[in-house]
């Protein structure tokens, strides 16, 4: 049985890793639809219990919870969102701290990357979203998972011996 917001609230581009869950009489009647999924973080805003946010590392688990939210038995609303970390301010730097899975790769020596050749060396670390040219010795590559957005950025640091790749973390709405 669909509710009828699903329509309104569904939007497959916009998926984020968190999800809000609204209505909810007590925090702990959602957790069963999300205790098997690995979960970065859950918190209420202390004034209004009955508002519930989940901050996943992976973004198909959020949207595997937010399918799951249509079988609930009982009124929540779940709206996909940004969480406390993933809202860019002015003077915030994106980090390995803010569960963003876009990192920037720049080849230093100005030779083009090539999206086979960045595919390639990423994909060792977790499934990709998505790999974008920024420009032609640049790429953004998206994971689906931060955690393997973080893997990558680590690992690929230290194997980059001659110093030829610059790697940095970017906030994925601005991909």
């Amino acid at each position: 049985m669909k509710r009828p917001y699903q329509e309104e609230t569904v939007i497959e581009d916009k998926s984020t890793r968190t999800v809000l869950i609204t209505n909810l009489e007590n925090a702990e009647q959602i957790k069963p639809f999300y205790k098997d999924l690995p979960v970065k973080e859950v918190y209420t805003i202390k004034e209004n219990q009955n508002i519930l946010f989940i901050i996943f590392y992976d973004l198909r688990n959020a949207e595997l919870f937010f399918q799951r939210c249509s079988t609930l038995p009982f009124p929540a609303v779940p709206i996909y969102t940004v969480s406390k970390y993933e809202i860019p301010r002015e003077s915030d730097k994106c980090d390995e701290g803010k569960n963003q899975s876009t990192i920037l790769i720049t080849n230093k020596d100005n030779n083009t990357l090539s999206e086979e050749e960045v595919s390639k060396m990423c994909s060792i670390f977790g499934e990709i979203k998505a790999v974008r040219e920024y420009r032609h010795n640049q790429k953004f590559v998206e994971f689906y998972d931060s955690r393997s957005a973080l893997e990558a950025f680590k690992k690929i640091n230290e194997k980059n011996s001659n110093n030829n790749l610059s790697l940095r973390f970017v906030w994925d709405n601005s991909v």
